[in-house]
């Protein structure tokens, strides 16, 4: 008859770290998932309403894109005037120079393409204006 050998024993004092890594890192990133969570709901604010319009005779240019790819040109000196698209740099370097008006005010229809939205910007940054702005809707 065989005999069977007894099953060695290990020595139990030695201590396995890779389950406690394990668990470990899934709380390191449970909180760190949890963290982000919390701080994007901090950027969920409540925008001031407008109070007041701009005045009527405030020394601003502006221009209106109508859906019919047409320029105007309006400013409470010259009153409207249309002006065409390859023009209209030049046309606000001459309204820049002679009444000396500091800010633009772009409104252009919504079936306007964004690239011609900043093609008219680009054009009254290049002919003086610093202040350039887009109406939207109150």
């Amino acid at each position: 008859m065989m005999k069977l050998k007894k099953p060695v024993e290990k020595d139990m004092n030695t201590l396995n770290l890779t389950s406690m890594t394990d668990v470990l890192l899934t709380l390191l990133i449970m909180f760190m998932v949890a963290e982000t969570a919390g701080t994007t709901w901090a950027f969920n604010m409540n925008l001031p309403k407008v109070v007041s319009l701009e005045k009527a005779d405030d020394p601003s240019v502006l221009i209106s894109y109508t859906a019919k790819r047409k320029l105007w040109v309006t400013t409470s000196i010259t009153g409207d005037i249309q002006v065409q698209r390859e023009n209209l740099k030049v046309h606000l370097a001459r309204i820049k120079g002679k009444y000396n008006f500091e800010k633009v005010i772009i409104k252009a229809d919504k079936s306007i393409r964004y690239k011609e939205v900043i093609a008219v910007m680009d054009d009254a940054k290049r002919a003086g204006f610093d202040s350039i702005s887009l109406a939207t809707e109150i």
